[in-house]
């Protein structure tokens, strides 16, 4: 009788050395084709990771995205499977010409590169944002909220439970924080308007604030008192 103890084992090891040549699945819906650009441009995703393009004119976007174009303005929406916050959907958009409106709405955003954007809405539970703006009007909405780059903005709005901020301020008239906790470094630019309204609702948290040494430049502050504020000038 021939013995075929061997076999088992090497089946096994056959089977598993086989499955490292299935490809998985990605958790990341990746761009594959581009689009034109529209004025108004409206996002809906579980977990989004945008990128802006100043250098183009088009949109960068997985096929599997579902596109809606209506006028001036485009829809995109990611498919029901990619509900779960291990899943991303990452879309580049190019700014090279001005966009109108941007709305974003998800639970994990994070936005990176240059903007020049007219109106913008953010919606979320984890926003991230490292990047240069330019716009009229933002507002942002989120649980833990941070931060980073240059927000040239008139008006701005942020209200979250955490925040946290390390921007530079440019052509800013008003400023909106309402927040639980707010760790914020918070540089403004010497420009006008010369005035400025900053106000910052909160139970704690600290602020640094950097401004102009400038007879004629001014920050109206109306900060809560439980919120340490310390104030440098350059």
């Amino acid at each position: 009788m021939i013995e075929k103890w061997w076999v088992f084992p090497f089946i096994a090891i056959l089977g598993i050395s086989l499955l490292a040549f299935i490809p998985s699945p990605s958790n990341t819906l990746n761009p594959n084709k581009y689009i034109d650009s529209y004025e108004n441009i409206f996002i809906k995703a579980s977990t989004i990771d945008l990128y802006f393009d100043d250098t183009s004119d088009k949109i960068f976007l997985n096929d599997k995205l579902f596109v809606e174009e209506k006028n001036d303005a485009v829809y995109l929406t990611a498919p029901s499977q990619f509900s779960i916050s291990s899943q991303s959907t990452k879309i580049v958009i190019g700014t090279k010409n001005r966009i109108q409106k941007l709305k974003v709405d998800g639970i994990s955003i994070k936005i990176s590169g240059i903007a020049a954007i007219k109106s913008i809405i953010i919606d979320g539970i984890g926003i991230n944002i490292d990047s240069d703006i330019s716009c009229e009007s933002i507002d942002i909405k989120g649980t833990g909220i941070t931060l980073k780059g240059l927000m040239d903005c008139i008006t701005a709005k942020i209200k979250g439970t955490s925040v946290n901020l390390n921007i530079a301020m440019a052509n800013n008239k008003d400023m909106d924080i309402n927040c639980t906790n707010i760790n914020a470094t918070i540089k403004y630019f010497d420009d006008s308007p010369y005035f400025k309204d900053l106000r910052v609702s909160g139970l704690s948290g600290a602020m640094s604030l950097i401004l102009p040494k400038n007879d004629f430049f001014k920050v109206e502050k109306d900060i809560s008192k439980n919120i340490a504020v310390n104030t440098f000038f350059y």
